[in-house]
């Protein structure tokens, strides 16, 4: 990632985000429009439901806006289209960045747009949860007999059990991972949201694409 890059995505990202929330907004409610700036993330909250669905919303689709005036005014000006073109979803790929969030109800729209990358979600871990971690990236599916072996195969000094244990454990309850089956039999994967297994698909799609049209 180079900063140029990231930066001119990035502002193009929150660009789409800000016009959507004032071309979809319902301004005839009690409701303010809201656009924060946090360190890790950008907050848009505007009243009206989403004149598209989620999916749309991120890769692109034709705009059925709520304003006609303002999606006019905003197209002459040169800051929207009638075609909307998923630059967030590719900024979050391009980037790695942690998937966006949204909570859409029947009367408001909320957007949650990372800063971070996928790596962050790792900060405020101790090294053993952090391993922990890692393995369950690399592998999918794992338990904690085969981490325990994992993990120490490359170490002089091994980790106890009873400490991979008490880090499975932490980890649960953070929930950053779940798991399935009970006793021997129980398994762990690392818990994911439901906007992270779209971005999961849409990257794995994305990359058949690169390798399909990329030029010999």
């Amino acid at each position: 990632m180079t900063r140029g890059s990231y930066y001119s995505d990035m502002k193009e990202t929150v660009k789409e985000a800000l016009v959507n929330s004032l071309m979809h907004a319902y301004y005839d409610s009690d409701r303010p429009i809201k656009i924060i700036d946090y360190n890790d993330y950008f907050e848009f909250y505007n009243p009206g439901e989403m004149r598209v669905t989620e999916d749309e919303f991120f890769h692109g689709s034709i705009s059925r806006t709520r304003n006609a005036v303002i999606a006019n005014l905003f197209r002459r000006v040169g800051i929207a289209e009638k075609e909307a073109k998923g630059t967030i979803a590719d900024t979050v790929i391009q980037h790695n960045l942690r998937p966006p969030e949204i909570s859409a109800t029947a009367d408001s729209t909320y957007i949650k747009l990372w800063k971070l990358n996928m790596e962050s979600t790792l900060e405020g871990l101790d090294p053993i949860e952090e391993l922990v971690m890692q393995f369950g990236v690399e592998v999918g599916v794992f338990k904690i007999s085969e981490t325990i072996v994992t993990i120490n195969k490359a170490r002089k000094i091994p980790i106890t059990e009873y400490k991979i244990r008490k880090a499975f454990e932490t980890l649960l309850d953070k929930e950053y991972i779940e798991y399935t089956g009970k006793g021997r039999a129980r398994s762990y994967t690392i818990r994911r949201s439901k906007e992270a297994e779209r971005f999961g698909v849409l990257q794995f799609f994305k990359m058949m694409e690169d390798k399909i049209y990329r030029p010999n």
